[in-house]
């Protein structure tokens, strides 16, 4: 007989950032694996059937997946259910069946320094411990599975769909060893336009098209193994001119919204092109030697070849302090482009990253009239004057547009996007400095074509909470979302803007209404990004922290705050509905990658790198600062009194302080470098650290210890 105590599975996403690493052999696929004959080795617990369903709406694909698998052992065994996910997709239902047991997953707070990856107590009484899986993996234990039982394992993600220029795709990771057979797999399109095509690069399919612009898609042998990701893609019918789509959902007597506007897709759409002032500004920090200043002078020549000669530019670089090709911007001739190529081929790596000092260059003249102007930055680390960068931006931004490129898996993603959103454009993240010539290759040529400008949306709900707040120009090859809560029903909504020049307007009398497709959590999710923002820019932390905590529980989402944990249902009800906290962490998706290839991302994801392996005990900054010397500690602070917080280097404070070079190297990768002095050097006779380094040093102890530091 069971044990009537009470029973929880850990759930959790974990994610190694930018990792590349393939299954090992202690994760071999997907599936439900148990222990073997030996009791330490996983094998695959046999699969009766499996079938996926997703349902897309706009941009949203909310996706379920049903597996039901047996054990075939004589005993009860314990089980591990693994399911690799897609780079930007979020699990946020499950639901298990064991034999005459049900397993809800439920939303539940996070402790704020959990300690181990505490699974589940099985019939022993004694915790396991849950080593991390490699990225993009969902997991949860199942324990005390008798023999002979099925476990029907149901779960719900929910991602947005990728637009690539000219059609939509999604990516749906099928491939598991041993395979899955068979497979089922029913999708349910509701793009909100006419389609000119829609296929499958992966598989063969039956399309059949339904009332209102819906299409059902199922494989055409009806099931399949396992062997290769589905791959979907669809286009809409060309058009010359951006058109919109309007959604509306009620969620517990409120409404929610999606407004979604595409770019034209046409040949030669972007023929209107209109001449532009585009101002480049390039990190050359000294973490930016190696190979990502390299392909940073590629991607800056590239951009000069798309010049035409009606834009103006200019070529800024900075570090500790900034210089340009220009005194301001000019006329793209043939002369200032080869001018430009050779200070670009100069470039060397050195100093710290203070922009300020490149702003006042690129913001020397006025925006000027009748041009499209663009303020391109590209940075691998935290911007060491972002108090001084705000504040002169407010004062002089005018009407150019801010497009921020976070280089590298750790750059100060939340200060870059907030910089995107008040500037209007959009904030861009590439992982693999490898590659980020390519990737920034991408981006130059979407901004190339900006669509329709000064964008201004009218609800019929003057108080509706849209996200987000400041809508950014349209651009070819990206469409633009805009989600908004209200106590309204959907419509009328207009759109206006300036397309060419010319005045644009478009309007949708009323929403397509819809049930359960989601809407209401991507604008959650992105209040959340806000709210997140605002935690990095100076607001209350535990405010925020609440806020965020309040949002997961009611729109049931994993976020930093909160993680979903799943509960056995009969356990709840014996225990009186209290179920016992669970300590283990779950972390919001990364970066994007599809096979080793970095994405540009429309927007910037503040996440945390999680290396695999038991976490150890921290018991608070102290025991870093306890590392130093006080001969070490009185050198920084000499030199930081001497140079500044801004003007302290990686290569000063290896110098002075040996005994925390690995933490120098780590924080400094993050772009944390004066955090964690400020970390080290706390209470120890340092001048005092300014607001933004007190801000750097909370955001490294919170990304590296899971906990806030108290001044």
């Amino acid at each position: 007989m069971r044990p009537n105590s009470f029973r929880i599975a850990a759930l959790g996403l974990f994610l190694l950032i930018g990792s590349g690493l393939a299954w090992g052999e202690d994760w071999p696929g997907r599936g439900l694996f148990v222990a073997g004959r030996d009791g330490t080795a996983r094998v695959p617990a046999p699969v009766l059937s499996a079938r996926v369903e997703v349902r897309m709406t706009g941009v949203i694909a909310r996706t379920r997946v049903t597996q039901i698998f047996t054990n075939p052992a004589k005993g009860s065994v314990e089980g591990t259910y693994v399911f690799p996910l897609s780079e930007d997709a979020g699990v946020d239902t499950l639901r298990m069946k064991v034999g005459d047991r049900t397993i809800q997953g439920i939303i539940q707070e996070k402790a704020e320094a959990p300690d181990v990856f505490e699974i589940t107590t099985g019939a022993s009484g004694d915790a396991s411990l849950f080593e991390p899986p490699p990225p993009y993996v969902f997991t949860t234990a199942v324990a005390n599975i008798g023999p002979g039982e099925t476990v029907e394992v149901t779960i719900e993600l929910q991602q947005v769909v990728r637009w690539e220029r000219d059609h939509f795709s999604l990516r749906f990771p099928m491939v598991a060893a041993p395979p899955i057979n068979p497979l089922a797999f029913h999708a349910d399109l509701n793009p909100g336009f006419p389609l000119a095509r829609l296929e499958s690069l992966s598989h063969a399919i039956t399309v059949a098209k339904g009332k209102n612009l819906h299409y059902a898609v199922d494989l055409k042998k009806g099931v399949e193994p396992a062997d290769s990701d589905f791959v979907l893609e669809w286009a809409p019918v060309a058009g010359r001119e951006p058109r919109g789509v309007f959604y509306s959902e009620e969620v517990d007597g409120e409404r929610y919204d999606l407004l979604m506007v595409m770019p034209p897709n046409a040949p030669k759409a972007d023929a209107a092109r209109l001449p532009r002032e585009t101002l480049f500004i390039i990190d050359t920090s000294d973490s930016m030697s190696g190979t990502a200043l390299e392909q940073a002078r590629e991607a800056l020549l590239f951009a000069l070849g798309k010049l035409q000669p009606t834009d103006r530019f200019n070529v800024i670089r900075f570090s500790s302090t900034a210089s340009s090709v220009f005194t301001e911007a000019v006329p793209a001739s043939p002369g200032a482009i080869e001018k430009a190529r050779g200070f670009i081929s100069g470039l060397n790596a050195d100093g710290g990253t203070r922009m300020l000092p490149a702003l006042q260059i690129a913001f020397r003249s006025p925006a000027p009239g009748g041009l499209v102007s663009q303020v391109i930055f590209a940075t691998d680390g935290s911007v060491d004057d972002q108090a001084q960068v705000v504040q002169f931006l407010d004062a002089n931004l005018g009407s150019r547009r801010l497009f921020p490129v976070a280089i590298g898996p750790v750059p100060d993603a939340a200060f870059l996007r907030r910089l995107a959103e008040f500037g209007r454009g959009s904030c861009s993240r590439i992982v693999d400095t490898g590659r980020l010539a390519p990737a920034l290759a991408v981006l130059f040529s979407h901004l190339g074509a900006p669509m329709l400008q000064r964008i201004e949306v009218r609800w019929n709900d003057p108080s509706a909470e849209v996200w987000p707040e400041r809508i950014p120009d349209l651009y070819l090859g990206e469409p633009l979302v805009i989600t908004a809560r209200s106590r309204v029903a959907g419509g009328p909504v207009s759109v206006s803007a300036l397309r060419g020049g010319s005045a644009w307007r478009n309007s949708f009398p009323r929403a397509g209404k819809l049930k359960g497709v989601g809407i209401d959590k991507l604008w959650a999710r992105r209040k959340i990004k806000s709210l997140m923002d605002s935690w990095y820019q100076g607001a209350n932390p535990r405010e925020v922290r609440q806020a965020i905590v309040e949002l997961g529980r009611r729109y049931h989402l994993v976020t930093d705050h909160t993680r979903l944990v799943a509960v056995d249902e009969a356990a709840i009800a014996s225990a009186g509905g209290q179920p016992a906290p669970p300590a283990v962490p779950v972390d919001p998706p990364g970066p994007s990658f599809v096979g080793d290839q970095p994405l540009v991302v429309e927007d910037c994801v503040n996440t945390r790198q999680i290396e695999t392996g038991q976490r150890s005990r921290y018991a608070g900054p102290s025991l870093v600062g306890d590392q130093v010397t006080a001969a070490e500690a009185k050198s920084l602070c000499a030199e930081i009194a001497r140079s500044g917080w801004a003007g302290i280097t990686l290569e000063r404070a290896l110098s002075l302080a040996p005994s925390l070079s690995k933490e120098l190297r780590q924080a400094t990768r993050a772009g944390l470098l004066r955090g964690l002095l400020a970390v080290v050097l706390k209470d120890k006779g340092c001048s005092e650290p300014p607001d933004y380094v007190r801000a750097e040093a909370q955001r490294y102890t919170l990304r590296f210890h899971s906990m806030w530091l108290h001044w």
